[in-house]
């Protein structure tokens, strides 16, 4: 399955091999992996993320959708953002997502994230999204907030983040929860 949808202002698609340099522009920088296991990027860091992304769209069964987002107007690549199946038969995923630091601010995290539940929720047999958020990171978990996911819990030393254990934040969104 390969998956390209819209939102007003962006397109979600594939990534390609033509996505490396702007990956790894917003890979690289320290303040968009400041809260991250992962990051600052070097260039063979982006390179194997890239792959990865790129070998999970043949892959069967496909457990791995790491998508990029486009800003339409520019249709500039600002970020990517994604889910992992966990459980059998699937009935639960991870999610996150990464923006070009230019482009935080203005709305497109809620509106890449609203829309991917949506989309999930809708092509997937799905009951559950998560996320985890370092509890620092108020931006991110504001984003996970405005597109209906509930705060579950802290998860103490739940993220290794830059050699430190690091408490975070479990939100989650059902699919009871869009339907009420």
């Amino acid at each position: 399955m390969k998956i390209r949808f819209e939102t007003e202002r962006l397109l979600i698609r594939e990534f390609t091999e033509k996505d490396f340099d702007t990956t790894h522009d917003y890979g690289k920088r320290i303040e968009v992996s400041e809260y991250q296991s992962w990051g600052p990027n070097k260039e063979e860091d982006t390179r194997t993320f890239l792959d990865g992304a790129i070998d999970a769209q043949s892959s069967n069964p496909r457990l791995s959708f790491e998508l990029a987002i486009e800003e339409k107007s520019s249709g500039i690549h600002i970020g990517g953002g994604g889910m992992r199946l966990k459980s059998t038969p699937h009935s639960e995923a991870d999610m996150g997502y990464t923006l070009h630091p230019d482009f935080w601010g203005k709305g497109y995290g809620t509106e890449f994230t609203k829309a991917f539940v949506d989309f999930v929720f809708k092509h997937f047999k799905l009951n559950r999204i998560w996320a985890i958020v370092h509890t620092s990171n108020i931006g991110s978990y504001r984003v996970l907030e405005k597109s209906g996911f509930q705060r579950e819990g802290v998860q103490r030393e739940g993220l290794y983040v830059k050699g430190n254990y690091c408490d975070c934040f479990l939100y989650a969104v059902l699919r009871s929860d869009l339907t009420t």
